[in-house]
Protein backbone atom coordinates (compact mmCIF):
# COMPACT_ATOMS: atom_id res chain seq x y z
CA UNK A 1 0.00 0.00 0.00
CA UNK A 2 1.15 3.58 -0.52
CA UNK A 3 1.42 3.88 3.44
CA UNK A 4 3.60 0.61 3.76
CA UNK A 5 5.64 1.87 1.23
CA UNK A 6 6.23 5.58 2.85
CA UNK A 7 7.18 3.76 5.98
CA UNK A 8 9.57 1.77 4.09
CA UNK A 9 11.16 4.74 2.87
CA UNK A 10 11.26 6.36 5.65
CA UNK A 11 13.38 3.38 7.42
CA UNK A 12 15.63 3.09 4.76
CA UNK A 13 15.96 6.81 4.72
CA UNK A 14 17.07 6.22 8.48
CA UNK A 15 19.28 3.02 8.00
CA UNK A 16 21.87 4.70 5.24
CA UNK A 17 22.79 7.29 7.34
CA UNK A 18 23.45 4.71 10.00
CA UNK A 19 25.02 2.75 7.96
CA UNK A 20 27.41 5.27 6.32
CA UNK A 21 28.54 6.42 10.15
CA UNK A 22 29.36 2.63 10.71
CA UNK A 23 31.37 2.11 7.61
CA UNK A 24 33.37 5.05 8.85
CA UNK A 25 34.17 3.64 11.89
CA UNK A 26 35.10 0.35 10.74
CA UNK A 27 37.40 2.26 8.27
CA UNK A 28 38.92 4.62 11.47
CA UNK A 29 39.36 0.98 13.07
CA UNK A 30 40.84 -0.42 10.55
CA UNK A 31 43.10 2.33 9.76
CA UNK A 32 44.46 2.52 13.05
CA UNK A 33 45.07 -0.88 14.03
CA UNK A 34 46.93 -1.63 10.26
CA UNK A 35 47.93 -4.91 9.12
CA UNK A 36 48.93 -7.60 11.14
CA UNK A 37 52.71 -7.41 11.99
CA UNK A 38 54.32 -10.75 11.25
CA UNK A 39 55.97 -12.76 13.60
CA UNK A 40 59.63 -12.29 14.76
CA UNK A 41 62.29 -14.83 15.01
CA UNK A 42 63.66 -15.43 18.38
CA UNK A 43 66.59 -17.43 20.62
CA UNK A 44 64.65 -19.92 21.14
CA UNK A 45 66.60 -21.92 23.99
CA UNK A 46 67.52 -18.81 25.49
CA UNK A 47 63.84 -17.88 26.38
CA UNK A 48 62.87 -21.00 27.06
CA UNK A 49 65.96 -21.85 29.92
CA UNK A 50 64.93 -18.08 31.47
CA UNK A 51 61.29 -19.22 31.90
CA UNK A 52 61.80 -22.21 33.61
CA UNK A 53 63.89 -20.48 36.23
CA UNK A 54 61.14 -17.83 36.92
CA UNK A 55 59.62 -19.16 39.40
CA UNK A 56 56.40 -20.06 38.08
CA UNK A 57 57.34 -23.43 37.61
CA UNK A 58 58.82 -23.93 41.16
CA UNK A 59 58.75 -24.33 44.90
CA UNK A 60 56.26 -21.60 46.20
CA UNK A 61 56.94 -19.64 43.11
CA UNK A 62 60.08 -18.37 44.09
CA UNK A 63 63.12 -18.53 41.80
CA UNK A 64 65.49 -19.75 44.25
CA UNK A 65 63.55 -22.89 44.68
CA UNK A 66 64.04 -23.98 41.19
CA UNK A 67 66.22 -26.77 39.83
CA UNK A 68 68.83 -24.72 37.30
CA UNK A 69 71.02 -27.62 37.00
CA UNK A 70 71.34 -26.92 33.09
CA UNK A 71 70.88 -30.64 31.95
CA UNK A 72 67.56 -31.16 34.61
CA UNK A 73 66.65 -27.63 32.81
CA UNK A 74 67.23 -28.62 28.74
CA UNK A 75 65.48 -32.39 29.42
CA UNK A 76 62.50 -30.67 29.80
CA UNK A 77 62.59 -28.51 27.06
CA UNK A 78 63.87 -31.21 24.45
CA UNK A 79 60.58 -33.82 26.22
CA UNK A 80 58.30 -30.73 24.75
CA UNK A 81 60.28 -30.34 21.61
CA UNK A 82 60.03 -33.90 21.34
CA UNK A 83 56.03 -33.81 22.16
CA UNK A 84 54.79 -31.30 19.72
CA UNK A 85 57.75 -30.04 17.53
CA UNK A 86 59.74 -32.91 16.01
CA UNK A 87 62.33 -32.60 18.19
CA UNK A 88 63.16 -29.27 16.80
CA UNK A 89 63.49 -25.79 18.44
CA UNK A 90 60.73 -23.44 16.64
CA UNK A 91 61.92 -20.18 14.96
CA UNK A 92 58.93 -17.56 15.58
CA UNK A 93 58.20 -15.76 19.44
CA UNK A 94 54.31 -17.40 19.10
CA UNK A 95 55.75 -21.03 18.43
CA UNK A 96 58.18 -20.81 20.85
CA UNK A 97 55.53 -19.27 23.60
CA UNK A 98 53.78 -22.89 23.00
CA UNK A 99 57.01 -24.24 23.76
CA UNK A 100 57.21 -22.57 26.78
CA UNK A 101 53.80 -23.66 28.35
CA UNK A 102 54.59 -27.67 27.38
CA UNK A 103 58.17 -27.86 28.93
CA UNK A 104 56.27 -25.99 32.37
CA UNK A 105 54.58 -29.30 32.63
CA UNK A 106 57.34 -31.61 31.89
CA UNK A 107 59.46 -29.34 33.93
CA UNK A 108 57.21 -29.15 36.96
CA UNK A 109 56.46 -33.15 36.69
CA UNK A 110 60.16 -34.00 36.31
CA UNK A 111 60.31 -31.42 39.85
CA UNK A 112 57.99 -33.86 41.56
CA UNK A 113 59.52 -36.70 41.61
CA UNK A 114 61.51 -37.98 45.32
CA UNK A 115 65.25 -37.02 44.03
CA UNK A 116 64.08 -33.66 43.03
CA UNK A 117 61.68 -33.41 46.02
CA UNK A 118 65.06 -34.08 48.14
CA UNK A 119 67.10 -31.26 45.62
CA UNK A 120 64.76 -28.39 46.38
CA UNK A 121 64.67 -29.12 50.41
CA UNK A 122 68.44 -28.21 49.84
CA UNK A 123 67.53 -25.31 48.43
CA UNK A 124 65.11 -24.08 50.65
CA UNK A 125 67.95 -24.82 53.38
CA UNK A 126 70.54 -23.09 51.43
CA UNK A 127 68.38 -19.92 51.44
CA UNK A 128 67.12 -19.97 54.87
CA UNK A 129 70.73 -20.42 56.04
CA UNK A 130 72.00 -17.47 54.02
CA UNK A 131 68.45 -15.02 53.58
CA UNK A 132 67.84 -11.81 51.76
CA UNK A 133 69.40 -8.78 53.76
CA UNK A 134 68.29 -5.22 52.97
CA UNK A 135 69.68 -2.62 54.93
CA UNK A 136 69.40 0.22 52.59
CA UNK A 137 65.84 0.84 52.21
CA UNK A 138 64.32 2.06 55.41
CA UNK A 139 67.13 4.06 57.86
CA UNK A 140 65.82 2.74 60.86
CA UNK A 141 64.69 -0.99 59.47
CA UNK A 142 67.11 -3.97 58.46
CA UNK A 143 64.23 -6.52 56.47
CA UNK A 144 65.55 -10.38 56.42
CA UNK A 145 63.89 -11.91 53.88
CA UNK A 146 64.30 -16.33 55.13
CA UNK A 147 61.93 -17.47 52.24
CA UNK A 148 60.44 -20.87 53.26
CA UNK A 149 60.84 -22.62 56.09
CA UNK A 150 63.50 -25.45 55.65
CA UNK A 151 61.86 -29.31 56.30
CA UNK A 152 60.65 -32.42 54.97
CA UNK A 153 58.26 -32.08 51.55
CA UNK A 154 55.70 -34.01 49.97
CA UNK A 155 53.05 -33.65 47.15
CA UNK A 156 49.57 -32.25 48.03
CA UNK A 157 46.43 -32.61 46.81
CA UNK A 158 45.02 -33.12 43.11
CA UNK A 159 47.54 -31.26 41.35
CA UNK A 160 50.91 -32.83 43.42
CA UNK A 161 51.63 -29.41 45.22
CA UNK A 162 54.54 -29.17 46.60
CA UNK A 163 54.01 -28.46 50.28
CA UNK A 164 55.97 -28.71 53.17
CA UNK A 165 55.29 -31.47 55.07
CA UNK A 166 56.74 -31.04 58.46
CA UNK A 167 59.73 -29.16 60.03
CA UNK A 168 60.69 -29.02 63.38
CA UNK A 169 60.54 -25.34 63.15
CA UNK A 170 56.99 -25.50 63.46
CA UNK A 171 55.27 -24.41 66.29
CA UNK A 172 51.48 -24.48 66.09
CA UNK A 173 51.20 -23.52 62.58
CA UNK A 174 53.66 -20.70 63.76
CA UNK A 175 57.64 -20.25 63.61
CA UNK A 176 59.11 -21.72 66.25
CA UNK A 177 59.79 -18.99 69.28
CA UNK A 178 62.90 -19.75 69.83
CA UNK A 179 64.25 -20.46 66.69
CA UNK A 180 62.43 -16.81 65.84
CA UNK A 181 64.28 -15.39 69.20
CA UNK A 182 67.36 -16.42 67.60
CA UNK A 183 66.83 -15.27 64.67
CA UNK A 184 65.80 -11.50 65.22
CA UNK A 185 68.52 -11.63 68.17
CA UNK A 186 71.61 -12.33 65.75
CA UNK A 187 69.97 -9.89 62.98
CA UNK A 188 69.53 -7.09 66.07
CA UNK A 189 73.03 -7.57 67.18
CA UNK A 190 74.73 -7.73 63.70
CA UNK A 191 72.87 -3.88 62.78
CA UNK A 192 72.75 -1.94 66.26
CA UNK A 193 71.78 0.86 64.02
CA UNK A 194 68.65 -0.20 63.50
CA UNK A 195 65.59 0.06 65.33
CA UNK A 196 63.33 -2.49 64.15
CA UNK A 197 64.41 -6.18 62.75
CA UNK A 198 61.64 -7.51 60.45
CA UNK A 199 61.86 -11.04 59.16
CA UNK A 200 59.45 -12.75 56.51
CA UNK A 201 59.21 -16.41 55.69
CA UNK A 202 56.84 -18.52 54.58
CA UNK A 203 54.95 -22.00 55.14
CA UNK A 204 53.56 -23.57 51.71
CA UNK A 205 51.10 -26.06 52.94
CA UNK A 206 49.68 -26.40 49.45
CA UNK A 207 46.14 -25.46 50.25
CA UNK A 208 44.43 -22.43 51.80
CA UNK A 209 46.55 -22.69 55.38
CA UNK A 210 49.67 -21.01 53.64
CA UNK A 211 51.07 -18.24 55.29
CA UNK A 212 53.38 -16.09 54.95
CA UNK A 213 55.04 -14.56 58.35
CA UNK A 214 56.22 -11.39 59.67
CA UNK A 215 58.03 -11.43 62.72
CA UNK A 216 59.23 -7.46 64.07
CA UNK A 217 61.52 -7.00 66.93
CA UNK A 218 60.97 -3.33 68.50
CA UNK A 219 64.48 -2.62 70.02
CA UNK A 220 63.32 0.57 72.14
CA UNK A 221 60.38 -1.33 73.25
CA UNK A 222 61.79 -4.63 73.64
CA UNK A 223 59.15 -6.38 72.06
CA UNK A 224 58.12 -8.62 69.27
CA UNK A 225 55.34 -8.42 67.05
CA UNK A 226 54.33 -11.15 64.67
CA UNK A 227 51.54 -11.84 62.17
CA UNK A 228 50.72 -12.86 58.92
CA UNK A 229 51.80 -10.51 55.99
CA UNK A 230 49.74 -7.40 55.52
CA UNK A 231 47.83 -7.96 58.27
CA UNK A 232 45.46 -5.90 59.93
CA UNK A 233 46.18 -7.08 63.27
CA UNK A 234 49.11 -8.38 64.93
CA UNK A 235 50.37 -11.05 68.35
CA UNK A 236 52.29 -8.52 70.49
CA UNK A 237 54.53 -9.98 73.15
CA UNK A 238 55.51 -8.11 76.61
CA UNK A 239 58.53 -6.85 77.51
CA UNK A 240 61.65 -9.31 76.72
CA UNK A 241 63.00 -10.20 80.09
CA UNK A 242 66.22 -10.41 79.57
CA UNK A 243 66.14 -8.97 75.76
CA UNK A 244 68.35 -9.80 73.30
CA UNK A 245 70.32 -12.19 75.51
CA UNK A 246 67.45 -14.48 76.24
CA UNK A 247 66.09 -14.02 72.57
CA UNK A 248 70.10 -15.13 71.36
CA UNK A 249 69.96 -18.31 73.61
CA UNK A 250 66.03 -19.51 72.60
CA UNK A 251 64.24 -18.22 75.22
CA UNK A 252 61.49 -16.41 73.41
CA UNK A 253 57.95 -17.65 74.01
CA UNK A 254 55.60 -16.82 71.54
CA UNK A 255 52.66 -19.25 72.81
CA UNK A 256 49.28 -17.76 73.71
CA UNK A 257 50.40 -17.07 77.45
CA UNK A 258 53.14 -14.80 76.09
CA UNK A 259 50.94 -12.85 73.59
CA UNK A 260 48.06 -10.68 73.15
CA UNK A 261 45.98 -9.38 69.55
CA UNK A 262 46.83 -5.61 69.09
CA UNK A 263 44.36 -4.40 65.72
CA UNK A 264 44.20 -1.14 63.40
CA UNK A 265 41.85 1.19 65.45
CA UNK A 266 38.20 1.30 64.48
CA UNK A 267 38.29 5.12 64.11
CA UNK A 268 39.75 8.14 66.05
CA UNK A 269 37.59 8.56 68.32
CA UNK A 270 38.75 5.49 69.78
CA UNK A 271 40.58 7.17 72.69
CA UNK A 272 44.33 6.39 73.47
CA UNK A 273 45.38 3.11 73.56
CA UNK A 274 48.87 0.63 74.43
CA UNK A 275 51.25 0.80 71.86
CA UNK A 276 50.06 -1.30 68.38
CA UNK A 277 52.46 -1.30 65.64
CA UNK A 278 49.57 -3.62 63.93
CA UNK A 279 50.80 -1.62 60.12
CA UNK A 280 53.86 -3.18 58.46
CA UNK A 281 54.80 -0.25 56.63
CA UNK A 282 58.03 -2.17 55.09
CA UNK A 283 55.61 -4.87 53.63
CA UNK A 284 53.23 -2.36 51.86
CA UNK A 285 56.07 -0.58 50.32
CA UNK A 286 56.97 -3.52 48.57
CA UNK A 287 53.69 -4.70 47.75
CA UNK A 288 53.63 -1.35 45.91
CA UNK A 289 56.73 -1.56 44.36
CA UNK A 290 55.81 -4.66 42.58
CA UNK A 291 52.75 -3.27 41.03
Amino acid sequence: SRRARRRSGRVMATARPLARALSLVFVVLAAACGPAKPDVEVDGWALARAAMLDGESCYADQPAYCIADPAFVDAAIQAALDGRFSGTMPKLGREVDKLIRSARVHYRDASRTPESLTRIEALVQAHYDAPSVDASSDPKLVNVDLGALPGRLALRGRTDTIALAESPLIESFWWQGAEAGRTLAKYAIAHPDKAVVRIQLQIPKGSSSDKTLVYRYFRAQNRVAFGELLDDSVYLTGEISGGLEAMAAGRLSLGKEARKLCSRPRSIDDGPREWCPWQDEYGEAAKRARK
